[in-house]
């Protein structure tokens, strides 16, 4: 689920995968979903119309298959290098997953930034699991949407409801659109 404060300007839009691709697939198996976001943001110029987008993925692994969980990963990377190049992305949802040979590579490579660890280290605090025991939960970002976030964190809103997991916070500046 995302919450957007006040800056969401006007509807949100659902995004399709490109056809014949691994994730037009998890897209039609309800396991990722991209949503562009029109945000308010102050006006660089005097013909800026004061608006930005932001693309949000969101993507659910699966749980008895890693490897099938890291593929999903893998689709979710290829369609953002292609359809959403120099764009400012997060990717978050419930990854199923601690390790897997996308991750390694998208901390290896540095094209992509775990925003929990980035911000977690930055401060000097500690990297919060997602769960009881484990960091399934995770949140990256393309440099662009890295350079937009003054803040990420795990916050613990669970009751009694919804007790296996918990919130991913990410707070974004505005004025570094």
């Amino acid at each position: 689920a995302i919450a957007l404060g006040p800056p969401t300007k006007g509807n949100a839009i659902l995004l399709t995968p490109p056809p014949d691709t691994a994730a037009l697939e998890y897209y039609n198996r309800g396991r990722l979903l991209a949503t562009q976001l029109t945000l308010q943001v102050p006006k660089r110029h005097r013909s800026d119309r004061g608006l930005a987008d932001l693309f949000v993925l969101s993507l659910y692994g699966n749980v008895d298959d890693h490897d099938e969980a890291d593929a999903l990963l893998e689709a979710t990377e290829d369609w953002v290098a292609h359809s959403f190049p120099d764009c400012p992305v997060l990717i978050g949802g419930d990854f199923n997953l601690e390790n897997s040979p996308t991750l390694d590579r998208w901390r290896d490579s540095g094209h992509l930034l775990d925003l929990m660890v980035h911000h977690s280290v930055a401060r000097n605090r500690d990297v919060a699991n997602t769960t009881a025991t484990r960091r399934i939960d995770q949140v990256w970002a393309t440099g662009e949407a890295a350079a937009l976030v003054e803040d990420a964190w795990v916050e613990d809103l669970t009751d009694a409801s919804f007790k296996t997991h918990k919130t991913l916070a990410v707070r974004l500046r505005l004025e570094a659109f």
